[in-house]
C-alpha cells in the first residue's frame, strides 16, 4: 500500500474530527437527576401504600430499589446513558408495585362494601333480627 502526501493529510484532518465527535458525545449527556427523582419518588409512593404486603408489588418493589442503586452508580461513573435506562426500569418497577398494591386495596375496600350491602339487605328482609338483637344486647 503506497501512502501519497494527500491520503496522510486527510488522515491528518479525520482523525481530530473523529476524536471530537466521540469525546463530544460522551461528554454531552447530563445526569439524569430529573429521572432518579421520578424513580425514587415512585418507590416511595409504593412504600407508603403497603407494596411489601403483596408478594408480586413486593417484587417490583425490590426491583425498582435494586435498578435505583445500579442507577447511582452509573451515574458516579459517569454513564449518564446507561443510568437513564436503567432509572426508567426503576421507575416502571415502582409504577407496578404501586399499581398491585393499589390494586389490592381497591380488592379490600370493595369486599368490604359488598360484606356491608349484605349485612345491610339481609337486616331489611328481617327487621325482627335486629330488633331482637339490640334487646338482646341491653340497647
Amino acid at each position: 500500500m503506497k501512502l501519497d502526501m494527500t491520503s496522510i493529510k486527510r488522515a491528518m484532518v479525520a482523525v481530530p474530527v473523529v476524536l471530537a465527535a466521540a469525546i463530544g458525545g460522551c461528554a454531552s449527556t447530563p445526569i439524569p437527576a430529573d429521572k432518579y427523582a421520578g424513580a425514587k419518588a415512585s418507590i416511595k409512593t409504593s412504600e407508603e401504600l403497603g407494596a411489601e404486603q403483596d408478594p408480586q408489588a413486593a417484587l417490583h418493589l425490590k426491583l425498582a430499589k435494586e435498578q435505583l442503586a445500579q442507577a447511582k452508580e452509573c451515574m458516579k461513573n459517569g454513564d449518564n446513558d446507561s443510568a437513564k435506562m436503567v432509572l426508567d426500569r426503576a421507575n416502571a418497577d415502582g409504577d407496578a408495585a404501586f399499581n398491585i398494591a393499589r390494586a389490592d386495596k381497591a380488592k379490600i375496600e370493595a369486599q368490604k362494601t359488598i360484606t356491608n350491602i349484605q349485612t345491610q339487605m339481609q337486616q331489611l328482609q328481617n327487621p325482627n333480627t335486629t330488633t331482637t338483637t339490640q334487646i338482646g344486647s341491653g340497647q
